[in-house]
């Protein structure tokens, strides 16, 4: 990638001038994660040998994008005989930029007023085709910290006939994002020139 770049010019008294160059990039982004998850109805116990075992799961590396799933875990809590899952899913901004609403993108590279306000990421999961519940569905991150969205079944899906099993919690992060990176570079007036080449 390459740039061209037009001086205004140096005063008479300078050779050369050093001064940075200021890049801004603003973009919509979308982090998916998919996270090993066990559904055990089986909350007494009562079952020995199961496949697996309802625990928390780190993913500290995120999954790619600037904001990641950094951690999820799991409830089996009971409901008349049966359990309804909830997921506590853990986000954080594991990049160097600024997360923005997804819908101020546009507002956040202008700079426009109230743009710097939203450090907002939607929040949707799926298990099984199964839309769950996020609570809140917008987290809003705060520099250097986590934050949590709980996600649920609609209802108490799964008894003792399901049985214990792996299956995967679908995660997607929607959300606007924006990084800044400085370049320094030097104005020089070349020998026998007026005019100056910016390096």
């Amino acid at each position: 990638m390459s740039f061209k770049f037009k001086s205004v010019g140096l005063p008479e008294e300078f050779s050369s001038l050093d001064s940075t160059l200021i890049f801004q990039a603003c973009y919509p982004y979308k982090t998916t994660a998919s996270v090993p998850v066990c559904i055990d109805p089986d909350i007494s116990g009562l079952v020995k040998n199961k496949p697996c075992t309802a625990k928390p799961v780190a993913l500290s590396n995120g999954q790619g994008g600037p904001v990641g799933v950094t951690k999820v875990s799991s409830v089996m809590a009971p409901e008349e005989g049966r359990v309804r899952p909830y997921f506590e899913i853990s986000i954080q901004n594991l990049g160097r930029g600024t997360v923005f609403a997804k819908d101020a993108v546009l507002l956040a590279c202008l700079g426009g007023p109230g743009a710097f306000n939203l450090s907002e990421v939607g929040v949707r999961a799926t298990v099984q085709n199964n839309e769950l519940i996020c609570t809140p569905g917008v987290v809003r991150l705060d520099p250097g910290k986590e934050s949590t969205a709980i996600c649920k079944f609609a209802e108490a899906k799964y008894g003792a006939e399901s049985g214990t099993f792996s299956t995967v919690l679908n995660v997607e992060l929607d959300y606007g994002y924006k990084e800044v990176v400085a370049w320094p570079v030097a104005v020089v007036r070349l020998p026998g020139q007026a005019s100056c080449a910016v390096h």
